[in-house]
């Protein structure tokens, strides 16, 4: 199962497990309640970041949209269109 990540969430199937899958269980200072806007936003970058690094470590691409299509980015650099 592919994980889907866009700077605004991480949607996955219910019965799919990020931190089993990728080992990431980063831990937050802050709730994202009582984040400001700039904190919040650094917070997503870093997440996806690390999800990626995750996810290539393990030699999955990371799946995601990009100009109107899902594609499965691969650790060398080679993106390859899904649909």
């Amino acid at each position: 199962m592919p994980i889907f990540v866009s700077l605004n969430i991480i949607a996955m199937d219910d019965s799919l497990d990020v931190v089993k899958l990728t080992g990431y269980s980063g831990t937050m200072k802050k709730s994202i309640a009582d984040m400001t806007t700039d904190e919040y936003k650094a917070w997503q970058i870093a997440a996806n970041i690390e999800i990626k690094r995750s996810l290539f470590a393990k030699n999955m691409p990371l799946v995601h949209k990009k100009d109107g299509h899902v594609v499965a980015e691969y650790a060398d650099g080679k993106i390859e269109i899904i649909r």
